[in-house]
């Protein structure tokens, strides 16, 4: 049996849509997940020193930052190229 007997090109067509099929739909699943439940905020973050707490930033300090990164509109840079924060 060779190669164009076991995979004629409806097959291999077949094969390639229903990868791209499961693939997506993967994709979105997991999209719609990821966007749904979203990470948990700390209320602060501390650390200690000589036994004294120093707080790095607090949650108000993380939204403060959302909204700037909001205002600026820098985050429709970030998403062409994979280029992160501007």
């Amino acid at each position: 049996m060779n190669y164009r007997e076991l995979f004629p090109m409806r097959r291999l067509w077949l094969i390639f849509a229903l990868t791209l099929i499961v693939m997506f739909g993967a994709l979105l699943i997991v999209g719609g997940v990821s966007f749904r439940v979203k990470p948990p905020l700390p209320d602060r973050v501390v650390y200690e020193l000589d036994g004294s707490e120093h707080t790095i930033f607090t949650a108000e300090d993380i939204h403060d930052g959302r909204d700037v990164w909001r205002t600026l509109g820098a985050w429709r840079w970030a998403l062409f190229g994979d280029m992160g924060p501007i």
